[in-house]
């Protein structure tokens, strides 16, 4: 193996390994908090959490992807880049923080969910100014200290929710833990940043409007993404009860635990994508696309099945029986979690061709019905079933095959093969004996421990089904190595 292939080898494992501790550290909280706090307390932090996320929207400005992509196609830019956006999103930061707390304040909430808002809005400040410095490491194809930041980031995070859970700690300072772990991860952002912070300069206005220019696509695809992915805890909040917000939210964060990890990987891919298709390789952008699908089914269809067949005693050993509400909705959050995943690789092929006006528009038409949607059957769910999180998590369903059909229809015809069907059903064979395993074994003493050993019978399952192979994984190694003119 060249000397290029082993430092890309050594890279893909670095993210794999990162993810699972990310994983790991994640699936203790989803573990412990919801039994702290109860379905009416995970209710309170989701409908905060998703105020947060709507006023913070702007923040972004959608420069992450113009990060990315440039400095992967022209590194001397990198300087520039990261000034612009780092000052762009403290002045809108700092904005954002008020108009929070005035929006819930018009919303009516109580005083505790005002708190709760209050103290959350810094770690989502935090959050995206950090994310300016991962955008830079991305758009360098650069990830062992974005790695380290990440283990950082969950490790701290996961410590400190634990920690306040064992001293009893209110409800308010579980939703400041965000700040806090932010500001450890953004000064080890910059400890390691002195090379580049010695070469930029005071911002400058010029190069501020250039860089929100080019990002205005991607902003309207952020705004209205997040509109209809973070509006439901809000409408459940309105026609339902706490405790049904608490089982959509217990869903979506045991939904939510897996989700990060193929695409974190995924997005790995961003820059290498970005740079194959400006440099007119269309063979290798297309190859890559394969792979990065590919790699995205090979991790999450076992895991969706997982939620799909086997909710109930997921649900029952982590939570009880008491919150039987989050079983069919766990269930179906499984099949949005299957095409979530494919949907965003779609995406992320979309993105890195420039054809961000087709996501906008999707995004729009996804809005103005996927909201009605959520309203119509979060209602209905509440009155027939008396569970409005499972209308809630119907209508995400059905937002993600109108966006998946969307982004398939924009990419070039031919770009998958015709093997991908005889593909996919490859992955499922071999992960009936992985749910088969976990179905018999969740209500014995092994408990949560049985996912090891079913997730090896998995991975043995692919091998001998020839779900992926070592030539597929050089074939991979190859693909990203940036080629030196």
């Amino acid at each position: 193996m060249s000397v290029q292939n082993a430092r890309v080898a050594k890279n893909m494992v670095g993210i794999l390994v990162t993810q699972l501790f990310a994983w790991a550290m994640s699936a203790l909280v989803t573990y412990y908090l919801p039994r702290y706090i109860h379905d009416s307390g995970m209710g309170k932090l989701a409908i905060s959490s998703a105020m947060v996320m709507l006023i913070g929207v702007i923040v972004p400005l959608g420069t992450s992807q113009v990060l990315i992509k440039e400095i992967a196609r022209d590194r001397s830019r990198a300087g520039s880049l990261f000034v612009s956006a780092f000052t762009l999103r403290l002045v809108l930061g700092v904005i954002a923080i008020p108009l929070a707390y005035l929006a819930a304040c018009l919303m009516g909430y109580s005083l505790e969910k005002r708190l709760l808002i209050l103290v959350s809005i810094p770690g989502m400040v935090v959050f995206v100014l950090n994310d300016v410095f991962a955008s830079v490491y991305q758009g360098f194809e650069e990830m062992k200290r974005f790695n380290r930041a990440t283990v950082l980031d969950k490790f701290v995070f996961g410590i400190a929710t634990l920690l306040l859970i064992i001293l009893h700690a209110p409800l308010w300072m579980i939703a400041a833990i965000s700040a806090v772990t932010g500001l450890v991860t953004f000064i080890y952002y910059v400890s390691g940043m002195g090379e580049l912070l010695k070469t930029i300069s005071l911002p400058k206005i010029a190069d501020m409007k250039a860089l929100a220019m080019a990002s205005l696509p991607f902003m309207g695809l952020l705004v209205f993404r997040t509109l209809y992915g973070q509006t439901d805890p809000i409408i459940l909040g309105a026609v339902a009860t706490d405790a049904e917000v608490g089982w959509y939210a217990m869903a979506f964060r045991l939904v939510g635990t897996a989700m990060f990890f193929p695409m974190a990987l995924v997005m790995t891919l961003l820059p290498t994508l970005a740079r194959l298709h400006g440099a007119g390789d269309r063979a290798g952008f297309a190859s890559l696309a394969r792979k990065a699908l590919d790699i995205t089914l090979l991790v999450g269809l076992p895991i969706a099945a997982a939620a799909i067949f086997l909710a109930k005693p997921i649900v029952n050993l982590l939570y009880g029986s008491a919150n039987a509400g989050a079983v069919p909705v766990l269930s179906v959050g499984g099949i949005g979690m299957l095409l979530y995943f494919v949907t965003a690789v779609l995406g992320l092929l979309v993105m890195a061709m420039d054809r961000q006006a087709v996501q906008i528009r999707g995004s729009i038409i996804a809005c103005l019905f996927g909201i009605p949607l959520c309203i119509l059957f979060s209602w209905g769910g509440h009155r027939l079933w008396g569970n409005a999180a499972l209308g809630a998590m119907i209508s995400d369903v059905v937002v993600e095959v109108y966006l998946g059909v969307v982004y398939w229809r924009a990419l070039p015809r031919g770009l998958f093969s015709g093997g991908l069907a005889s593909q996919l059903m490859r992955y499922v064979f071999a992960a009936v004996p992985m749910i088969v395993g976990l179905f018999l074994s969740l209500g014995t003493n092994m408990g949560l421990w049985a996912v090891f050993p079913c997730a090896l019978l998995y991975l043995v399952a692919c091998v001998l089904l020839r779900c992926w192979s070592l030539t597929d994984l050089k074939a991979l190694q190859g693909m990203l190595v940036r080629r030196t003119a």
